[in-house]
């Protein structure tokens, strides 16, 4: 439940994976430099519990130098990249008329953690909201959106298609093996 400016901006040494630290802990810790909502509190950090998520960012990031980016380029390369892949799917990435920008992932990580838990103010703690009252309107913003439901049936049809083959090939290209992430083990 990263703000996407929060997310393109990380290096190696904001990546705190279990190796780091001793296998003390089984989750990765993100390091969020400056926080849009520092404020509050001047050190933040995001926490992924997902082991099959832990192994592919490990894969990709986990024997970058520390002071390297995890993303290489800009905020706009990032959002032209992002707008490449929503048109390729067929799914509105303008603001202007409701569309999935990137913005969006915040709001649907919340959403995503309510409809698991329920838990508001666990779900405020992970997602660094100062006041649970601006998480309320992000699950009730995001969820009346249901942007899925309203999208044609070819669109639908591509990201079908592509969740269903996505781990395999994700799998595939970093070498990792697939029964991990259907069993949860390590």
């Amino acid at each position: 439940m990263l703000h996407p400016g929060e997310l393109v901006g990380l290096t190696r040494k904001d990546l705190v994976f279990p190796r780091d630290v001793g296998y003390d802990m089984d989750c990765l810790f993100v390091h969020v430099r400056n926080p849009k909502t520092a404020r509050f509190a001047r050190r933040q950090r995001g926490r992924i519990d997902d082991a099959g998520l832990i192994l592919v960012f490990e894969s990709l990031f986990g024997s970058l130098r520390l002071n390297e980016n995890s993303f290489v380029g800009s905020i706009s390369l990032f959002r032209k990249q992002w707008n490449a892949i929503m048109s390729a799917l067929g799914i509105p990435h303008r603001q202007s008329i409701r569309g999935a920008t990137p913005g969006v992932l915040r709001g649907s990580g919340a959403t995503y953690w309510y409809a698991c838990a329920e838990n508001i103010p666990l779900i405020a703690w992970r997602g660094r909201w100062a006041r649970t009252r601006t998480l309320e309107f992000y699950l009730q913003e995001v969820s009346a959106q249901l942007l899925l439901h309203e999208l044609p049936a070819t669109s639908r049809a591509k990201i079908e298609f592509l969740s269903n083959c996505s781990l395999a090939v994700l799998c595939h290209h970093l070498d990792l093996a697939e029964q991990h992430f259907v069993s949860g083990s390590g």
